[in-house]
């Protein structure tokens, strides 16, 4: 998922946090956690810019990382403080599942782990090379992932006409 999408759900989330506790803190840690939670993708992208193998470590995507952070935080100050700690991380990670259309197995570290970390071998679908084939594209491709590509309308979309109003294969 775009993290544009993620800054706007924490964001909410924080927001709601906020009115309904009252506590700034904890709602800047709801939007922190939940949006800079996609700082892990920089090492795999400058790692990966010149490797064959991509290998996808990615530590903050993972469950066993936010259990841990809720058992914490429970010991600490109980379920509020667990909730206010890992519900913006592991919503970002149900986004992440839904929008990018992997099964919940694949934020398991351990499960990356055993396969080695290689997008191959933990793969759901076909791989298409989109990570920067150098250093000097990060940039580039930071900014391309997080506004999207640049798409250019159908021609029935360009003329206000949904698809599905093609007449013209009628005689």
């Amino acid at each position: 998922m775009r993290p544009v999408y993620h800054v706007a759900v924490s964001g909410a989330l924080a927001l709601a946090q906020w009115g309904l506790t009252g506590d700034r803190r904890a709602a800047l840690w709801t939007f922190l956690s939940g949006t800079l939670i996609d700082l892990d993708h920089l090492p795999d992208y400058i790692l990966n810019a010149r490797r064959e193998e991509i290998r996808l470590t990615f530590v903050l995507h993972s469950w066993e990382l936010w259990a841990v952070v809720a058992v914490a935080a429970w010991a600490r100050g109980g379920s509020r403080l667990a909730l206010a700690s890992v519900g913006s991380p592991v919503l970002h990670l149900l986004l992440d599942i839904w929008g990018n259309r992997v099964p919940a197995r694949f934020f398991s570290f351990a499960w990356r782990a055993r396969r080695g970390f290689s997008l191959r071998a933990i793969r759901t679908r076909p791989v298409r090379r989109s990570l920067p084939q150098s250093v000097w594209e990060i940039p580039r491709y930071i900014v391309a992932n997080v506004f999207g590509p640049l798409r250019r309308p159908l021609e029935s979309q360009a003329l206000g006409k949904s698809p599905e109003y093609n007449t013209s294969h009628v005689p």
